[in-house]
Parts: C-alpha cells; sequence; structure tokens
C-alpha cells in the first residue's frame, strides 16, 4: 500500500492494514473488529463504517464516536 488513505473506521492513516474495494482499515481496528462482540458500544458504528466497503456508502468516519 503505497497511498495514505485513511481507515473507514477511525479515520487514521496508519501503516499495514486491509484494502478491500479500495477501502482501508487499519490494523487497530482490524484487531478490534476480529474480537467485536455484538454488545460492544462500537458494533454499530464500526457496522456501518464496514457497510462502506459493500454500498459504497459516504458514511463519514468518526473517530472521536470510537471508544478506545
Amino acid at each position: 500500500m503505497d497511498n495514505k488513505m485513511s481507515c473507514i473506521v477511525c479515520g487514521q492513516e496508519n501503516p499495514g492494514g486491509l484494502v478491500i474495494r479500495d477501502k482501508y482499515i487499519c490494523p487497530a481496528c482490524e484487531d478490534k473488529i476480529v474480537a467485536l462482540t455484538v454488545d460492544h458500544p462500537d458494533y454499530n458504528l464500526i457496522k456501518e463504517s464496514l457497510k462502506q466497503i459493500w454500498f459504497g456508502a459516504d458514511i463519514e468516519s468518526a473517530d472521536s464516536q470510537v471508544v478506545k
């Protein structure tokens, strides 16, 4: 990944991570997604962010809402 891309979940530009259908997920969010449970406070936010991959939705990244 040569181009800087913002994570679709948190908005950060971190090295590594995943690019799926031209959408980037940083390593920290990738780890969070893997461990995510339905009752986690960030579940709906992350679910909506991931919809960008499949539906191309223009959902704004809301890193201030993500519980760290």
